[in-house]
């Protein structure tokens, strides 16, 4: 696993925004309003997944991949996934460092 994690980075961007990347492009962006965008640009592999599923997993998010079809959960529905969904933060302001705290281990 740690291997997978090395390939993503997790930072706060300009917006104020958490950014996670993976080899480089732009996957999650968790909005102050905790929002959670995923935009995979088409990418679907499993290392991608089991990465971000790795990542996500402090705020009860998890990618389910079946053949090429996936679905999204974050605790409370489960919902075919396509590019650009958005997970409304329902009033947690705090996932954004949540993962954060996480990711750099602090």
């Amino acid at each position: 696993m740690s291997s997978i994690v090395q390939r993503q980075t997790c930072l706060l961007n300009n917006e104020g925004n958490v950014a996670i990347t993976f080899d480089g492009t732009d996957v999650v962006q968790i909005a102050q309003n905790g929002d959670v965008k995923i935009h995979l640009s088409g990418k679907r592999d499993d290392e991608l997944v089991e990465s971000l599923n790795y990542t996500l997993s402090p705020i009860g998010i998890k990618l389910t991949k079946k053949g090429e079809d996936m679905s999204v959960s974050d605790g409370r529905a489960l919902v075919r996934y396509h590019d650009g969904i958005v997970l409304g933060g329902k009033g947690n302001m705090f996932r954004g460092s949540m993962v954060m705290t996480a990711f750099h281990g602090q």
